[in-house]
């Protein structure tokens, strides 16, 4: 299950914004350095495939 879909099932639950629980998670749960390199290759997987297009 993908971290955006519990963030929806516990805002569901406990009768709060998604938001609310997305900052929650990703102050006290998530670890930042897993996040910076989750970005990173996100940012790396969307510039190739824009130069695959060109």
């Amino acid at each position: 299950m993908t971290r955006k879909r519990i963030e929806k099932k516990l805002a569901a639950k406990y009768g709060v914004q998604v938001r609310e629980v997305h900052d929650v998670i990703m102050k006290d749960v998530v670890n930042p350095l897993k996040r910076r390199q989750e970005a990173w290759q996100t940012a790396k997987y969307r510039y190739a495939q824009r130069e695959v297009r060109q």
